[in-house]
């Protein structure tokens, strides 16, 4: 499984990088920033195969009722 890291500014939070890496890789980055003070976003990646189809959503009104 990958996971998309974000390093966080420690001022405002706002993202200063980004990494994609595999589980064991996670572990070793989270206890690296842990030991520093450092602060993370982590989010697992869908895997990239195919996926199922997600219903349309018809949000002109037309022929499906009304989006209210």
């Amino acid at each position: 499984m990958l996971f998309k890291i974000m390093r966080l500014d420690d001022n405002d939070g706002t993202p200063v990088d980004t990494t994609i890496v595999d589980t064991t890789t996670v572990t070793h980055i989270v206890q690296q920033a842990a030991a520093i003070g450092q602060r993370l976003w982590i989010r697992p990646i869908k895997p990239s195969g195919p996926q199922p189809a997600e219903p349309s959503l018809n949000r002109s009104g037309i022929g499906g009722g009304s989006m209210r």
